[in-house]
């Protein structure tokens, strides 16, 4: 049991320090999947243990003791969910910059050339003077 556990937590390091897009073709994403359950088992296993254990200690004689295992049952499941989550992450990365197509760059130029001549517009508009006063402005 002790090394099914380590084999787990080895696991799970790797997919935590893992490389970004190390999971990103068909049979590494199904592994990560794989080791994602795998490393869950433990600790889905010590909460099922506790919790089971704890039941709901409404009348419980020490109820510190009972909530406290029930707490901990609690916490190993949330455990067990983010190993789940990490692994379903880790599978749906994929390597290498995003796609941008050529589209997308055109409209943002686009974008930004009207920001810009708005904004010279604006600086024109408010450095004209009609009425002779001597305006002072901090750039």
């Amino acid at each position: 049991m002790a090394l099914c556990s380590v084999a787990a937590f080895a696991g799970v390091m790797l997919l935590i320090f893992a490389r970004e897009g190390a999971f990103d073709d068909g049979m590494r994403r199904a592994g990560a999947i794989g080791v994602a359950v795998f490393g869950a088992i433990p600790p889905a296993a010590l909460a099922f243990a506790a919790i089971r254990f704890a039941g709901m200690p409404l009348g419980s004689r020490m109820p510190f003791v009972d909530w406290s295992i029930l707490l901990a049952g609690v916490f190993f499941a949330a455990g067990a969910v983010s190993t789940l989550a990490l692994g379903h992450q880790r599978s749906q990365e994929t390597r290498g910059a995003p796609l941008i197509h050529m589209q997308q760059i055109r409209d943002a130029q686009q974008q930004l050339r009207s920001a810009f001549e708005s904004d010279a517009r604006d600086r024109m508009a408010a450095a004209v003077d009609d009425e002779d006063e001597i305006r002072i402005r901090r750039v």
